[in-house]
């Protein structure tokens, strides 16, 4: 059976991190310093990786464990939704 479930962010500090867009206008609650990144969507196992709190597994354990709500054929989960807040421009 599949199930809709809350994924919770995953935040990254950076050094170039710390602006003020994630928390006042996105609304970001954490105590990461300097807050540079919200992963939104991760499952990058034993490095960054969401929670999915009701379930008591991060993101790429469900992936592992319910390949049939993914519907996806590879090895890691190929999506990645982030958000970035740097304090100035950043160089490509």
């Amino acid at each position: 059976m599949k199930k809709i479930v809350k994924i919770s962010p995953f935040y990254e500090p950076r050094m170039w991190g710390g602006g003020k867009r994630l928390r006042e206008e996105f609304h970001y609650e954490t105590t990461i310093a300097p807050l540079g990144e919200v992963y939104n969507v991760v499952a990058l196992k034993n490095h960054a990786d969401c929670m999915v709190e009701e379930l008591q597994m991060t993101l790429s354990q469900l992936y592992e464990q319910k390949p049939d709500w993914f519907q996806c054929e590879t090895a890691e989960l190929p999506i990645r939704v982030n958000i970035l807040d740097p304090m100035d421009k950043l160089s490509v």
